[in-house]
This record gives structure tokens, C-alpha cells and sequence, in this order.
């Protein structure tokens, strides 16, 4: 995979400018719409992929996020800060800040993505008591927090707890399917229901999240290669499996476990973890066909998959039984 997006340097210093004037400038929510009308790139879209540039966007970015008044606002900027991961360090008091706010939802994401700085600075205590009284109106908050909880702490029991009951379910970041992956080899208790998931779901995220999770947890990609593949090929254009499976990251059938993440020294299962696919870069007539809502894996992904779209739709299938599978998870 080529070197991720880092953004045009000399885009910093103006951009850091506009964060520190009075009009920002962007949209505190993302579109991706077909249609003639236009709109307002969003906050995370322009700062997202700028993590190399944090150190000259975080001071102004801090300050926003001590003056914001709104949900939209914080969640937009906390937003910002999960894509930067642990570039986003420095702003950990007041991300811990917006745990008292009706945004801890994604300051707790946030936390989450930066990793070991956050988990040895945030409250704990008062991280798991959100997991049982969220911001009202918010009825995904109790599962969010819940992983962002395991995330840091790895405690994933109140996770486990409130998750596994909507195991199955078709959307959302919280999947049940997520938070098993994460748990690697640990999870082989789940393997079987994730298979049998596996086995009737053939179309949306769900198959996806349900694949990466099962070859976490048993890295084993020869059951999973052919759904990944059947669920991903109607957003290629046509492209030839096979081509596909060449072109990802991993040996098919040659059980090599996927990599595991980075942890958190001092706490197990620490470290930033993924939530399946961030964004899977996959368009259909200009227009992403798929978006899910945790990271570095999830580039790989995306760079699998848009080789596939764009590959040689006349390739035949290869004999070679190493073929790779089309998604390096």
C-alpha cells in the first residue's frame, strides 16, 4: 500500500488561521450525495487526513473545542481528532472535558483512538458510569461508550454485554461484530454464530464486519476470502476476484493471523483498535457506495479495494493457490 494522504503542507498555516477566526468555514456533517446542488466540505473531510500537520492545527483546534457551545460542533471536532489517533495527544484535557457534555460520545472515541496518552489520563470512573446513565436522546450512546470503555481500560465486559444481544444487526459503528474482532483469539468462544452470519448474510457492512472479525479471531482467511469477495464485487465494476484477491495483502489459506494492533503498555488490549472498515473507499458513479463509520488497517483496506475497482476487468482467474484475499484486514 502506498503512503497514506498527509495533505499539501503548505495547507496548514491557512487552515490554522481559519480555525482561529471568528467563521469556520465548514460543514459540521459530512454528504456524500449524488446531485447538482453544493455544499460545504466537512470539518472532518479537510482536517481528517492532515494528522502529520498537528502540531500547527491543534492549538486552534484546542481552543475551539474549549469555546464550543454545540453537540454538532464538539462531535465534529472530536471527529477530527479519532481520524489524527494519537497525533491527538495534546488535546486529551479537553476531550476529558467534553465527558461532562452531551458530546462524551465521540470525546470518548476520540480518547480511544489516541490510545496509552488517554488511557493513562482519563476517568475511569466516571467513563463507566456514562456506560449506565448516556446523554439522553442518545440511544447508540450506551454501546459507543461501551467499547470506547474496553478500548481504554480493556475491560470489555460491559461491551460484551450490551453488544452481544444485537449481534446480526446490519448497521452502526457499535456492531457486536467490531467489538469481537477486537478481541482476537480470545473471542473463539463467538466463532461459530460470526460463521453462521457469515453464511446467510451476503450484502451491506455486515458480512464485511463479520469477516474481518471471524479472521481476527481465528486468522484463518480461507473461510472468509469468498464473502469478502461476493460482498464487495457488486461496488467493483466488475472486477475479476481473482484479480482481486492478488492484488489485498494476505495469503489465502495459508493461516497467517492478521496483525494484531498496538496495545497500551500496562493495559491489556489498550491501543488503538478498529471498528471494522472507518471508510471504505469504495464509489459507484462518483458517489461512495459504502461508509461505515475506529483506522490504520482500515486505509489498507480501502487501497484493496479501490485496486480492485480499477484493475483489469479481463483478468482470468490464476491456479496459484496462494492467492490473496481482497481485503487486507
Amino acid at each position: 500500500m502506498g503512503a497514506l494522504p498527509t495533505g499539501d503542507p503548505r495547507c496548514a498555516a491557512p487552515l490554522a488561521r481559519r480555525l482561529a477566526g471568528e467563521r469556520l468555514g465548514f460543514g459540521f456533517f459530512s454528504v456524500h450525495a449524488e446531485g447538482w446542488w453544493t455544499h460545504e466540505l466537512s470539518l472532518s473531510e479537510t482536517l481528517g487526513p492532515l494528522a502529520a500537520h498537528a502540531e500547527v492545527l491543534l492549538p486552534p483546534l484546542r481552543a475551539r473545542l474549549r469555546a464550543v457551545r454545540s453537540v454538532d460542533g464538539a462531535r465534529a471536532l472530536c471527529q477530527v481528532l479519532t481520524e489524527w489517533g494519537p497525533a491527538a495527544a495534546p488535546a486529551v484535557p479537553e476531550l476529558c472535558a467534553l465527558l461532562e457534555t452531551d458530546a462524551a460520545v465521540w470525546a470518548a472515541e476520540a480518547l480511544a483512538a489516541i490510545g496509552p496518552a488517554a488511557a493513562s489520563a482519563v476517568d475511569r470512573d466516571r467513563l463507566r458510569a456514562l456506560i449506565d446513565a448516556p446523554p439522553e436522546g442518545q440511544p447508540f450512546a450506551a454501546r459507543s461508550l461501551a467499547l470506547a470503555y474496553g478500548r481504554l481500560t480493556g475491560d470489555r465486559a460491559p461491551a460484551l454485554a450490551l453488544c452481544l444481544p444485537w449481534l446480526g444487526e446490519p448497521y452502526g459503528n457499535d456492531n457486536p461484530a467490531v467489538l469481537l474482532g477486537e478481541l482476537g483469539p480470545a473471542g473463539a468462544l463467538y466463532a461459530d454464530r460470526l460463521r453462521g452470519l457469515l453464511a446467510t448474510e451476503a450484502t451491506g457492512w455486515l458480512p464485511l464486519r463479520v469477516g474481518e472479525a471471524l479472521w481476527r479471531i481465528t486468522g484463518r482467511a480461507e473461510e472468509v476470502v469468498p464473502a469478502l469477495v461476493a460482498a464487495i464485487e457488486p461496488y467493483t465494476g466488475g472486477a475479476s476476484p481473482a484479480r482481486c484477491r492478488r492484488r489485498s495483502g494476505c495469503s489465502a489459506g495459508s493461516g497467517r493471523r492478521p496483525p494484531r494492533r498496538a496495545r497500551a503498555p500496562g493495559v491489556p488490549g489498550g491501543g488503538r483498535a478498529s471498528g471494522g472498515a472507518r471508510r471504505l473507499a469504495v464509489r459507484a458513479g462518483g458517489r461512495r457506495a459504502v461508509y461505515g463509520g475506529p483506522y490504520g488497517a482500515d486505509q489498507h483496506f480501502g487501497e484493496r479495494a479501490r485496486s480492485a475497482r480499477t484493475s483489469d476487468r479481463s483478468a482470468r482467474p490464476s491456479s496459484d493457490a496462494s492467492l490473496r484475499p481482497c481485503v487486507g484486514i
